[in-house]
């Protein structure tokens, strides 16, 4: 009794449907990692800037820091949409000069002096992603910390945006 060969078509066919799952796996993996990628660099500047734009409206003065930010700025940062965001100015000793109070803070922010500092934490139960700047008075011996923190909800949905416009065309 002869055994069937596999036909010319299964021959060609077979080996290049491997390469084919490998290379859709690997751009799938790709696409994930630059929808990370994009969604945090995005997020994070957002956050960054926020801190900034925020110690730009801290003044010493003879009694210390003032912070001077309208309401509807302070509504603005404070914002409750699809995101939770919160943000809060505090002083050395602990006094909140504005904004939320208890927001988390990263234990060791000697860093933020010179940039923002980016951490993770959890506030309310849900995970946030958050910024923190600290600025000192240039004549008085006193500093203070803008910490500014969201929920992840946009971020990973902008994630989840662009991994399907990426895998889309892939897998089709």
């Amino acid at each position: 009794m002869r055994t069937a060969n596999p036909s010319l078509r299964r021959q060609l066919l077979g080996p290049l449907m491997w390469v084919w799952v490998a290379v859709a796996l690997i751009a799938a993996w790709g696409a994930y990692r630059l929808a990370q990628f994009a969604g945090d660099t995005a997020y994070d500047q957002t956050l960054q800037d926020e801190t900034g734009a925020i110690a730009t409206q801290v003044y010493w003065t003879d009694r210390g820091p003032l912070l001077e930010l309208s309401i509807q700025a302070q509504q603005l940062l404070a914002r409750d949409s699809e995101d939770r965001n919160a943000f809060m100015v505090i002083d050395t000793m602990g006094q909140i000069l504005a904004g939320t109070a208890n927001l988390p803070m990263p234990e060791d922010f000697k860093a933020s002096f010179e940039a923002p500092q980016l951490f993770d934490a959890t506030y309310l139960g849900e995970p946030v992603r958050g910024a923190i700047y600290s600025i000192r008075s240039p004549m008085l011996d006193q500093e203070v910390s803008i910490v500014v923190v969201e929920t992840r909800r946009r971020r990973q949905e902008l994630e989840r945006e662009i991994q399907l416009a990426v895998l889309l065309p892939t897998v089709a």
